[in-house]
């Protein structure tokens, strides 16, 4: 999410998300969250349920523009990009 929003002044964003994953958005008391949100320069940070999404995916939304990440996808690349350095 973080890499996503790097770099966007947008005033406000929502991150929509399965309602069983909101759990791991906020793990740990919401300590990673709460850090994410005071790194990026976005003054209001919203998280909506949507049973709509398959489960690891999200949906961010900024200034009238949508990016849809998927874990999987990520975790793949991180994968990747680790193997290909050694």
């Amino acid at each position: 999410i973080k890499e996503a929003l790097e770099g966007k002044d947008a005033a406000d964003a929502v991150i929509h998300i399965n309602s069983r994953d909101i759990s791991k958005l906020y793990a740990n008391r919401k300590e990673f969250f709460n850090e994410m949100k005071e790194q990026l320069n976005i003054k209001k940070l919203k998280v909506a349920a949507c049973d709509e999404l398959v489960r690891g995916e999200l949906v961010i939304e900024t200034d009238g523009s949508k990016t849809k990440l998927s874990l999987k996808e990520y975790m793949f690349r991180k994968y990747k990009l680790m193997h290909s350095k050694r």
